[in-house]
């Protein structure tokens, strides 16, 4: 009866303002905030590393799919039998050949294949430091997309340039993640300016990196220290200029 008393008086607005005046409801409601917010960063965070981990897992497996088709080939040639159908080859690397023969999908695919255990490392770091936070800062649809566009533009412009060298019978093909992850780094680079970047042994900051890479190549310093890497410049450069274009793109919209 008193508590009726107390609040039967009282208008609906009135009684709001006592309510949320109340110093418990306001501690519990911001607790409430807190909590969602950490809670939602602890998931972006997970996102981020399940999709990295993601991608390193998809380029082992292509890269054991192509140990175990050589393998293959070798017993065959060993025992006197015919080669088994070259399924890596065709469905996993972007060469002139297999676009001729309608098999366009290798735009993508050849993303995951690797050409020797150090590619596959060396890639696997990289991963390892760039797309976790360009996931965080754009998101998993935006990070897809830049990702795929970057691997798939460097590939085709890679293709293309092998193609005015050796013309339509080119057999050489195009593997690697490295235009993807080139399309990567201009978000990372321009978020984080003063990052630290590792070329070789020497640490570069990351405004710095571009123009460290770029004389790395031209000044034929690649070529000495690592004189059997068939490095495919083209894509690289394409991937991080496709990345580029993007990144000043998502900061319009």
């Amino acid at each position: 009866t008193l508590i009726l008393r107390e609040w039967l008086p009282v208008t609906a607005r009135q009684m709001i303002r006592r309510l949320w005046g109340h110093q418990g409801w306001r501690k519990r409601i911001i607790c409430q905030r807190r909590q969602f917010s950490s809670s939602k960063a602890r998931w972006a965070s997970n996102r981020s590393g399940l999709i990295t981990a993601g991608l390193i897992s998809g380029n082992i497996l292509v890269y054991l799919g192509w140990q175990f088709e050589s393998f293959e080939a070798f017993v065959a040639k060993k025992e006197g039998k015919l080669p088994p159908t070259p399924v890596m080859s065709d469905h996993f690397r972007l060469s002139i050949p297999n676009l001729l023969e309608g098999r366009f999908h290798t735009a993508i695919t050849h993303i995951f294949s690797h050409s020797d255990i150090s590619h596959l490392a060396g890639n696997t770091i990289t991963t390892m430091f760039l797309v976790p936070p360009t996931i965080r800062a754009l998101g998993f649809l935006r990070f897809a997309q830049v990702y795929l566009i970057g691997g798939i533009g460097g590939g085709l412009a890679e293709l293309y340039m092998l193609y005015k060298k050796s013309g339509i019978d080119c057999k050489t093909s195009v593997l690697g993640s490295s235009g993807s992850l080139m399309s990567v780094l201009p978000f990372v680079i321009l978020r984080n300016p003063m990052a630290i970047f590792y070329v070789v042994v020497v640490p570069v900051p990351a405004f710095a990196l571009p123009l460290v890479l770029v004389g790395f190549h031209y000044s034929g310093l690649e070529e000495y220290l690592f004189p059997d890497a068939a490095i495919a410049h083209t894509d690289h450069f394409t991937g991080g200029f496709i990345g580029l274009c993007y990144w000043l793109l998502w900061r319009k919209l």
